[in-house]
């Protein structure tokens, strides 16, 4: 059932469900790295400030935190979510939202902005192994770059990469090395920033197993950080 918004006097109110066209994205992070991720969204509701909303999200690894609202310039609010995972894993997220007080003129008694429910999604936290690289490369030029390394003894399993680049693009990576003696691969990608500025890259590392029919599956991260300076 699609959410609505009510406003009536405390004492006759009304619960409704918090249920929205809108289905959260998994979340995929980093263990030990802080992130920010939008956990739902809600209708525009009738409220002056963003303050009168609240939420508590509940991040499956023990602790809660309280969640934040932003006006979304597609319309509506989003609730966000920012959080750390000390460990590798997965975990299951909920959202709770609950009734906020408000004042309307002309309106003796407070009334409320009522909105209950609780929203779910998962998180995947890959631990980060490896060495990043912190690289300096200038904005509008392409450029090849080795990006870190990592260390995997294996006889049975084959690695891919695939490198987030901080400005919403991604491409395969280019592995090398992994020979038995050492087990060091080199990570290697070729980008282009557009614009000059501070990127955290972030290389997802897959792994499969030789003759296997199964689907790679994510290992861990190796994270980067670029420095892009702008074209002379």
């Amino acid at each position: 059932m699609p959410a609505r918004t009510l406003l009536e006097p405390l004492e006759s109110r009304t619960l409704l469900s918090a249920t929205i066209p809108f289905t959260p994205v998994a979340v995929q992070a980093d263990a030990g790295t802080a992130f920010t991720a939008t956990l739902d969204r809600l209708p525009t509701l009738q409220v002056t400030s963003l303050s009168q909303l609240h939420g508590d999200v509940t991040w499956g690894d023990g602790t809660d935190s309280s969640a934040t609202f932003a006006r979304d310039p597609a319309g509506g609010i989003d609730v966000l979510g920012t959080h750390t995972y000390a460990n590798d894993g997965k975990y299951g997220i909920d959202v709770g939202l609950t009734e906020t007080a408000a004042t309307t003129p002309g309106h003796a008694t407070p009334l409320f902005v009522i909105y209950f429910g609780t929203v779910s999604t998962t998180a995947t936290v890959l631990p980060v192994a490896g060495t990043g690289a912190t690289l300096t490369e200038t904005a509008a030029e392409r450029f090849t770059a080795v990006l870190g390394s990592f260390t995997q003894f294996t006889l049975d399993v084959t690695f891919s990469g695939v490198i987030h680049w901080g400005d919403g693009h991604s491409s395969s990576a280019t592995l090398s090395g992994g020979d038995l003696d050492q087990g060091v691969f080199q990570v290697t990608g070729t980008h282009a920033y557009a614009r000059a500025g501070t990127y955290q890259v972030r290389t997802t590392i897959y792994s499969h197993v030789v003759g296997s029919k199964v689907k790679p599956t994510a290992a861990f991260e190796l994270l980067s950080t670029i420095e892009v300076a702008h074209r002379a």
